[in-house]
């Protein structure tokens, strides 16, 4: 449509000398066309307004010649068509040459040097310009797609490679953890060995100072005849056959020639096969072989003698046991001497597939860590382990290395369970647990984690989110403690992943800074996808849940046989406890196991009397722990005269009513009912 200076503000056509001659209207000073002027003259009757700015002119006896015409504008005309004429045959020049890049008339085309070459009307430029426009535009739309796609493939491609790296440089760093740790208790256990010989041979064996010591604290209670004629007949005055000085120096040379060469063959075949992991393990297995045999040449022993040795002493220091169907292996000081202990070493020992672990300190951390080492080895068949750290001192990096002694080569685990309560370990250890560990094993079915009052942050939760899904999807039994952590809300609420085939769900939170915002995660994406439960624990003690997170919980439980709820002291109240009553026991008819600890918290006779009037018949086991509460004598007359009675097949019963206003005479009926059954 055309516009400007050159054409009608009314119709927007191009003024020209016919029927759109420019003329003026005096009274305001705007151009229009005489074509629409003749409209608004005709259409009004004395007075007619400008369309522009709505001045009132007066159009009575008025006609189109009255009105001048804007001769300015014509000289604009005549200027424009002199400029639009083509200066070979005079005519309006409507086409461009594309292959000239020149405005041109129809008689170029037709007849002058144009003839034949691209052309285009010229009022179709700007048509032609958009379409161009609208193709550039989608095209550059589906290259920044291409683009993005490239990038997108790219970035998959580097983020697996790296992550590759990543876990194989892990791999790499576990097995050289374990090697060092494996390789120290050798050069420990050599080095023993090598001083035991000595001292024997030159009469300094540990029976005879421990000889020398009992004698010296019999002779130091001589004080009567009596007691002089005692020790004289025990041999306590004969002459004790001492070593000369030079024999002890003579073996103390040769013992340190021996341990120098050791020392150096041992470096040398280090630096020069550093390179390769596989060879280094290769070299000092070989290493240590032909130096053991070349410097207990004289004495007659024997590589597998070396070995005897070293089992002998790995069964003096490490107390092995058998509790509830496992095999105990325990570096505790104390160590059980029991007829039924199995040595190390043995092939009953190396046939157990359930291994429980209880390391602690008998005299550093570092020496049970490297005890671990070489009896972790004599283990064949292990498919369950259980790592219990009786010392709370252990690093992060001692754990680390307990780590790569007892999963470095056993993915096919299926049972795991890890208690580090209490410990001063942080994220160092746990997240590559998370990360690089657990992960792994394919066939983990029961996972168990104990990590109460640890050192761990957001970051080690984080790391489970990320790398534990795949795991948790598979897992039959999954029970986390996370008791006294210094957790965030929103960290703790990465544990709640998918769990399809979990029968055994159990998670503690107690004392932690869990919110209902957690909870709201665990019913919208874990328990939907526990399809198979049989039993749940959830632990909240002194936390800062409400009656509608732990409501949004209790919805989503179904089907299961035993439910545990550890709530004291959170800040629910009777609705929750009527939401139970109403929503989730109707949900829960094979219910077997129910345990409600409810202490210090705002319930009250309202929503237990509630809660026991709904059918608990097929219960085997009830405890209840009510302490601090408002519950008073009319909770326990309905529980003893109604409920009870009715629990046909109840097995065991436990309550705890301390602190509540239910009167001595309920505690003695209770007392009278718990003899009835066992607790």
């Amino acid at each position: 449509m055309p516009s400007g200076a050159l054409s009608c503000p009314i119709c927007y056509n191009d003024y020209d000398q016919g029927t759109h001659v420019p003329r003026v209207i005096q009274e305001c000073g705007h151009t229009v066309c005489t074509m629409c002027l003749s409209i608004l003259l005709m259409s009004q009757k004395s007075t007619a307004k400008c369309p522009l700015d709505n001045r009132k002119f007066s159009s009575l006896e008025k006609t189109i010649d009255a009105f001048p015409v804007n001769f300015t504008i014509h000289q604009l005309l005549d200027e424009k068509a002199s400029r639009d004429l083509c200066t070979s045959h005079n005519d309006k020049l409507r086409l461009v040459c594309i292959d000239d890049r020149t405005e041109i008339c129809d008689e170029c085309v037709f007849n002058g040097g144009h003839k034949g070459h691209n052309v285009l009307p010229i009022k179709k430029l700007q048509h032609y310009a958009g379409q161009k426009k609208v193709e550039l535009e989608g095209f550059l739309k589906d290259q920044d797609k291409c683009r993005q796609d490239i990038k997108e493939v790219v970035e998959e491609k580097r983020t697996n490679l790296l992550n590759v790296i990543k876990e194989k440089f892990q791999e790499i760093r576990w097995l050289i953890n374990k090697k060092e740790l494996e390789l120290s208790f050798e050069v420990n256990s050599l080095f023993d060995i090598e001083y035991t010989t000595v001292c024997n041979s030159v009469g300094l064996s540990q029976e005879a100072v421990d000889d020398i010591k009992k004698r010296i604290q019999t002779l130091d209670g001589v004080s009567t005849p009596k007691d002089y004629f005692t020790a004289l007949e025990k041999g306590l005055f004969q002459e004790i056959k001492k070593t000369e000085g030079d024999v002890i120096s003579e073996q103390c040379q040769e013992l340190n020639i021996k341990l120098n060469k050791i020392t150096c063959q041992l470096h040398e075949k280090l630096i020069l096969q550093g390179a390769s992991i596989t060879n280094v393990e290769l070299s000092i297995g070989s290493l240590f072989r032909d130096l053991f045999q070349n410097s207990t040449e004289k004495a007659g022993a024997s590589y597998q003698g070396y070995e005897e040795e070293i089992l002998s002493r790995l069964n003096k220091v490490v107390k092995t046991e058998f509790e509830e169907g496992w095999f105990v292996v325990s570096t505790e000081k104390a160590a059980h001497r029991g007829s039924n202990r199995i040595k190390i070493g043995s092939s009953e020992s190396e046939s157990q597939e359930k291994i429980w672990l209880k390391l602690g300190a008998r005299e550093t951390m570092s020496e049970c860590v490297q005890v671990l080492a070489k009896v972790w080895k004599t283990f064949k068949r292990v498919n369950s382990v259980k790592i219990e750290l009786i010392s709370n001192e252990i690093t992060d990096q001692e754990l680390l290395g307990v780590f790569a002694i007892v999963f470095g080569d056993t993915f096919r685990l299926q049972d795991v369970t890890v208690n580090l309560s209490d410990c001063r370990i942080s994220d160092e250890s746990i997240v590559p647990l998370f990360e690089h560990i657990l992960p792994k094993m394919s066939g983990l079915k029961r996972l168990t984690i104990n990590l109460n009052a640890t050192n761990i942050t957001n970051r080690s939760l984080v790391s489970f989110n990320t790398y534990m899904k795949p795991t948790t999807r598979v897992l039959e039994v999954f029970d986390i403690r996370l008791c006294d952590v210094k957790l965030a809300d929103q960290s703790i609420s990465q544990l709640f992943t998918r769990m399809d085939r979990v029968k055994k769900f159990t998670v503690d939170l107690g004392y932690t800074h869990i919110t209902d915002e957690s909870l709201f995660n665990l019913a919208a994406i874990t328990l939907p996808s526990m399809k198979v439960l049989e039993e749940f624990k959830l632990g909240l003690a002194n936390t800062n849940v409400t009656d509608d997170g732990v409501s949004q919980v209790l919805s989503e439980i179904r089907n299961t046989k035993s439910l545990l709820m550890y709530l004291p002291g959170t800040r629910i109240s009777d609705k929750s406890l009527h939401f139970f009553a109403d929503v989730t026991l109707p949900a829960l008819p094979s219910l077997e196991v129910l345990e409600m600890r409810l202490g210090e918290t705002r319930i009250s006779d309202q929503s237990m009397i509630h809660l026991l009037n709904n059918n608990l018949k097929n219960l085997k086991k009830f405890r209840l722990k009510l302490q601090s509460t408002k519950v008073s004598d009319k909770t326990a007359e309905k529980l003893i005269y109604t409920a009870y009675p009715e629990m046909k097949n109840l097995e065991e019963f436990e309550i705890d009513i301390s602190g509540t206003d239910i009167s001595e005479e309920f505690a003695l009926q209770f007392v009278r009912m718990k003899r009835r059954c066992s607790v």
